[in-house]
């Protein structure tokens, strides 16, 4: 649908804004597929399953149907019960954007413009396995502080802490060595989370918010490992700023109680 660049570098055009493909991607913007207790399905495929897509269109299904079809049979035995919209696409009113303003709120780690960076030696680069990079570079950014660099984003960031020893051999980021790009930005240290209630969870973060430190949050636990930026809390709600996705609600978005852990930092401006 939109313009950019393909693995080998070759440049895309946008299709036409009447393109057909346009509509229905609009119409299907912000859809997951979920499985029965409301987690999202990774819905990766290859080309047996494009062709099992192709032929059962042809058969009539519908593409919902064809969705919980394939990921229920095979090789992708997943679960897939439902498909629903992520909150901030939904007819409810919610937002897209969480409680900040600026160009960070819109960095991800697959954008064009950082997404190959390599991560130290690891051989895997930010689009890859970058969400907790984005994340600290998104708070960075909101907190206001300083850095030693002039144009700051996720791809300079990690640039930066490539000279620094950011990463070990299997780009596991190294705790603290933010501060060596940002002097005021002070790791403090994490609070682990797995066994926790959801009201439990919630009052601790809550806590190192009401305190001013920003927090970044993993909230996949046992499922696989991703980690998101928290924004602020409204109610019992909390936002956060995904370096994966566009969805606001953390806990809409992943299971509460796969948030095993957070890490926190005071900002010294």
């Amino acid at each position: 649908v939109h313009s950019g660049l393909n693995y080998s570098g070759f440049k895309r055009r946008p299709m036409p804004s009447n393109s057909r493909l346009r509509t229905l991607a609009a119409q299907t913007q912000g859809e997951v597929l979920v499985n029965s207790n409301g987690y999202i399905v990774y819905a990766g495929y290859v080309q047996r399953e494009q062709n099992q897509f192709e032929s059962l269109a042809r058969s009539g299904l519908n593409y919902k149907q064809i969705l919980l079809q394939v990921y229920n049979s095979g090789s992708r035995q997943y679960g897939a019960s439902d498909i629903t919209k992520m909150s901030c696409t939904d007819n409810s009113g919610t937002s897209c954007t969480g409680a900040s303003t600026g160009d960070f709120v819109s960095w991800r780690q697959t954008d064009s413009r950082w997404s190959r960076v390599p991560m130290g030696n690891s051989g895997k680069n930010i689009g890859q396995i970058g969400c907790l990079v984005t994340s600290i570079s998104i708070l960075i950014s909101k907190s206001g502080v300083q850095t030693n660099i002039p144009d700051f984003n996720p791809g300079t960031f990690v640039q930066a802490l490539n000279k620094n020893g950011g990463f070990d051999r299997y780009g596991n980021y190294q705790w603290g060595t933010e501060g060596k790009i940002a002097p005021g930005f002070v790791h403090l240290g994490q609070v682990e989370l797995m066994g926790y209630s959801r009201e439990q969870k919630l009052q601790r973060i809550r806590d190192l918010v009401n305190q001013g430190y920003y927090v970044v949050a993993e909230v996949k636990g046992n499922t696989g490992q991703h980690w998101v930026a928290i924004d602020g809390i409204e109610g019992n709600t909390i936002k956060m700023i995904d370096p994966g996705s566009r969805s606001t609600d953390m806990w809409a978005a992943y299971g509460w109680n796969n948030t095993s852990r957070v890490h926190y930092y005071r900002a010294n401006r």
